[in-house]
């Protein structure tokens, strides 16, 4: 009975563990996308500044892709919250299931 709660245990260690493992590699997606978005907003909103100095009809298009980059980097960030929380809950289970293991 306890090799099987230990075999038991070990199977959904190892299953959290490639979770954790899946879940960092979205984390650096996400990461990846947020900094995408960041550098897409600077470069639109230094579009934005040289249409403005010139006066140019192209500010208004220059100001909603600026708002769509904003709206984007908003978008991941919260992804990116939403996955860090998950993997918190992962890693505390993943604890769990170690301590469960040493006492058996």
């Amino acid at each position: 009975a306890a090799q099987t709660e230990v075999a038991e245990l070990q199977a959904e260690r190892d299953f959290l563990e490639g979770a954790r493992q899946e879940l960092e590699a979205v984390l650096g997606r996400e990461r990846a996308a947020l900094q995408s978005a960041l550098s897409q907003l600077a470069e639109v909103t230094a579009e934005l500044g040289v249409a403005r100095s010139v006066g140019s009809g192209k500010a208004a298009e220059a100001e909603a892709r600026a708002d769509a980059a904003v709206a984007a980097a908003a978008s991941t960030k919260r992804r990116l919250r939403a996955a860090a929380a998950e993997r918190a809950g992962l890693t505390a289970a993943h604890a769990d299931m170690a301590e469960d293991l040493q006492e058996t």
